[in-house]
């Protein structure tokens, strides 16, 4: 497989530097109830493989069982930052790029540090290239998307529940309504 056939953007420079596989779970029940999102996540190595790395160039931060939400619990995402802000980074590999930052300041930072120092930023199906307006703009979007559920998950999952209940309530009363009005079905 050819540089060409994953990505175009993808050039000598960019494999001359390393490349960083980003691998999170969320928290200690992700890793035990997900296994194959775990999976996915680690055969990104093999990805950065195929598109020209060599493996002693392909560094995989782990940062399994920490959470976004808590300021500083990610240090290895600080040392990633801190990778792709000296130039050191080529490109950035994570399976969902969103998962990479879950909080907007730091996405941004991201995508700020890698357009100024020439790094890509990859899912694995598109790479993104922040020097370029369109890329910058997905990713930025991108980014926003992935700190909106966090904060509208538990108002879903409220207005699904009322939902059901509402739902719940109507069928009593018409089950209600239509056994008043039934004929009796017991012999005399």
């Amino acid at each position: 497989m050819t540089i060409a056939t994953i990505d175009a953007k993808i050039r000598a420079e960019h494999l001359e530097r390393r490349a960083f596989v980003y691998i999170r779970q969320s928290s200690p029940q992700q890793l035990r109830d997900h296994v194959e999102g775990r999976r996915r996540q680690f055969q990104m190595t093999d990805w950065a493989e195929h598109a020209g790395w060599p493996k002693e160039r392909i560094v995989v931060i782990d940062e399994e069982g920490k959470t976004a939400a808590i300021p500083k619990a990610r240090m290895a995402f600080g040392d990633l930052i801190t990778a792709v802000g000296r130039g050191d980074a080529g490109i950035v590999i994570s399976l969902e790029v969103s998962r990479l930052a879950r909080n907007s300041p730091d996405w941004h930072h991201l995508i700020y540090l890698s357009r100024w120092t020439d790094t890509l930023i990859t899912d694995g199906e598109t790479v993104y290239d922040p020097k370029l307006p369109a890329d910058r703009m997905v990713l930025g979007i991108r980014g926003q998307v992935a700190i909106v559920p966090s904060g509208l998950t538990g108002r879903c999952n409220t207005a699904v529940r009322n939902r059901a209940t509402r739902l719940e309530e109507r069928i009593a009363k018409r089950s209600e309504a239509s056994a008043s009005t039934r004929p009796s079905s017991r012999c005399f």
